[in-house]
């Protein structure tokens, strides 16, 4: 698909994780400042689609998923709750997976039960991420509306995987890596 949209696979050094390599778009920092406005265009097309008034909150994916969900959360007027991979002493938390990351474990805080969620995150490859995410909120009685994502890898079929759950993804770009 062809978007204008810049992104890169870069080869990561000293990393005991599996996935030896990050997908960088114009939009994440990494590689080049971030243009706010080609940003919040690319989140505004994206969640253009998704009816905000079904929805309680955004919930942005540490840390990729952080900026994307911050342009979500300005752009729809909704509150913003971030899932770190840090493990804190807080009754209400939801943990899931990452699994190709070297420090796979990602917690939700104080997400109220009956909410209903837009997942947030800067690329999807395999889709496990995602999918671990939904299982976890789900079981914790919540629900999750659709996924954003500025950049979706074709090579894995996290599309279809998702719409067998019968969870929608929105993505700006796809791309084969």
């Amino acid at each position: 698909m062809k978007t204008g949209m810049r992104i890169q696979k870069v080869k990561r050094y000293n990393y005991c994780g599996k996935r030896q390599f990050m997908i960088s778009s114009q939009i994440d920092g990494m590689l080049e400042p971030i243009d706010c406005g080609e940003l919040m265009r690319i989140i505004r097309k994206l969640t253009e689609k998704i009816e905000p008034r079904k929805l309680d909150y955004i919930v942005g994916l540490d840390s990729g998923g952080i900026i994307p969900s911050l342009a979500a959360s300005m752009i729809t007027g909704l509150p913003l709750i971030v899932a770190y991979k840090a493990n804190l002493d807080v009754e209400n938390k939801i943990h899931f997976l990452e699994p190709y990351s070297a420090n796979p474990s990602i917690y939700i805080y104080n997400l109220p039960k009956g909410s209903n969620v837009l997942l947030a995150d800067d690329e999807i490859r395999t889709g496990q991420t995602v999918i671990n995410c939904i299982n976890s909120i789900v079981e914790t009685g919540s629900f999750v509306e659709a996924v954003i994502v500025p950049v979706e890898s074709t090579k894995f079929n996290a599309r279809k995987k998702l719409e067998d759950m019968g969870y929608e993804l929105y993505s700006y770009a796809k791309q084969e890596f």
